[in-house]
């Protein structure tokens, strides 16, 4: 686990990255047909990769490609893929990194990916459909509210709920990037609730200055049976 961004981080990033991609039943496809299927195909893309994250997050000159060019020339594509990119490049980048190079990271993906969408396709980042909060579930308990310096370093890492138990992540200030497993992507506002279904691996990655609690629900006739055997 790297404590600061190095030249060594980067490529360990950057490795990991791209084992997910080309595991992904959904991003592989696209990636294979472009660059190809095996490992010294791949090899050229790695390193040109490693040198623009490198060009990116420490300042270096290696990297001279066009990235942007290289998307527009791909076949057609969902752009709600982007939300899974991010969900990979984030468990990536909390897999190699601690919370504050990590945080940076994912940070500059946000940025990255809304700006390759808003050029390729002529709009913001697409995310998918929230996880709907049963009606039938009961709020039994609210976390005190927490802050970008006092978010806990368990929440910024992948973690889940017990079974039976629904989490609402609910912003008041700035902006949460909240991943769910590997597949998607979602970013919380005080108009855009999170919600975390039971025993779904998640975390948050603090975008900007935010503030947020996180509320939980369980089935009523659990939470009487509860009270009851107290």
């Amino acid at each position: 686990m790297y404590a600061m961004i190095t030249d060594e981080s980067v490529h360990a990033l950057v490795d990991i990255f791209y084992r997910h991609i080309r595991a992904d039943e959904k991003l592989a496809p696209i990636f294979d047909a472009a660059i190809g299927t095996t490992d010294e195909e791949w090899a050229p893309h790695l390193e040109r990769i490693t040198k623009f994250w490198s060009g990116v997050m420490l300042g270096t000159k290696d990297y001279d490609g066009k990235p942007l060019q290289a998307h527009k020339e791909l076949p057609a594509f969902d752009p709600g893929l982007f939300s899974r990119w991010l969900a990979l490049f984030a468990n990536a980048a909390i897999e190699t990194h601690e919370v504050v190079p990590a945080t940076a990271f994912i940070r500059k993906a946000v940025s990255i990916a809304d700006m390759m969408v808003r050029d390729l396709f002529g709009r913001g980042l697409e995310m998918p459909a929230m996880p709907k909060l049963p009606d039938s579930m009961a709020h039994y308990r609210t976390t005190p509210p927490f802050k970008t310096d006092t978010i806990p370093v368990a929440l910024r890492r992948a973690h889940r709920t017990a079974v039976g138990v629904y989490g609402r992540i609910v912003v008041s200030q700035g902006r949460l990037l909240y991943t769910i497993g590997k597949e998607q992507c979602h970013i919380l506002t005080p108009d855009n609730a999170g919600v975390i279904e039971p025993e779904a691996f998640h975390f948050v990655t603090p975008l900007d200055d935010a503030a947020f609690t996180v509320e939980f629900y369980k089935d009523p006739l659990s939470l009487s049976k509860g009270a009851s055997s107290s």
